[in-house]
């Protein structure tokens, strides 16, 4: 589906209901990978209207008429666990990033309001916070020598891989977690406590 159309995504959640029979977890994951690596997201005064809807609707509307569309089976599932994939870029300064930004700290926000509405039905919320994650659709970001050991110093430990936020969503997703709700759990490196000059990054960032 498309997260960004609401009609895709209502009938990507009965689709999946009808296959399996039930939804007891939901996943958001999608993100605007292409919008960010073309350089659509720049700064605010630069930053067209059209530009920040585009990248809103995927990173923000997306979970919401997810989450939206998938509350109700869980509801008559007898509860569920909403994982909602953040980024670092919620909660402190990232270059260039205004729309993303805003829309991970909605994300955020709105992981929180879930758990608060939906605890009552033994429904959670719960939201990791990424760092940057090497996969196929980043490889732009750490494609020179320069960019990655500027990546790199910014995390105490090394970049990450996908499965390191795969397994952050499992145990979100099972039921050793049923204890946690409205929470965000940092899988990023130790990139929030890390105090380092971002002289180098915003450099290379510009560059592009």
């Amino acid at each position: 589906m498309d997260t960004a159309i609401e009609n895709d995504v209502r009938a990507s959640i009965e689709f999946a209901v009808s296959t399996f029979g039930k939804l007891d977890v939901l996943v958001n994951n999608a993100g605007p990978v292409d919008l960010i690596q073309s350089g659509t997201d720049r700064r605010a005064h630069e930053l067209s209207s059209e530009a920040f809807d585009r990248i809103v609707r995927v990173t923000l509307y997306g979970p919401f008429w997810c989450c939206k569309y998938a509350l109700p089976h869980m509801i008559a599932a007898g509860g569920g666990s909403i994982i909602n994939i953040s980024s670092i870029a919620a909660v402190t300064g990232l270059p260039m990033l205004p729309a993303y930004s805003a829309a991970k700290g909605g994300l955020s926000a709105l992981t929180r309001q879930l758990a608060f509405d939906y605890g009552q039905y033994r429904i959670r919320a719960n939201a990791i916070v990424t760092g940057l994650i090497v996969h196929e659709g980043s490889q732009g970001q750490v494609d020179t020598p320069e960019k990655y050991q500027a990546y790199r110093a910014r995390h105490l430990t090394r970049l990450g891989v996908p499965d390191d936020i795969a397994n952050a969503a499992i145990y979100l997703a099972s039921d050793e977690s049923e204890f946690v709700t409205g929470s965000h759990i940092n899988v990023e490196g130790g990139v929030l406590v890390k105090s380092r000059p971002d002289a180098e990054l915003i450099a290379g960032t510009a560059r592009q």
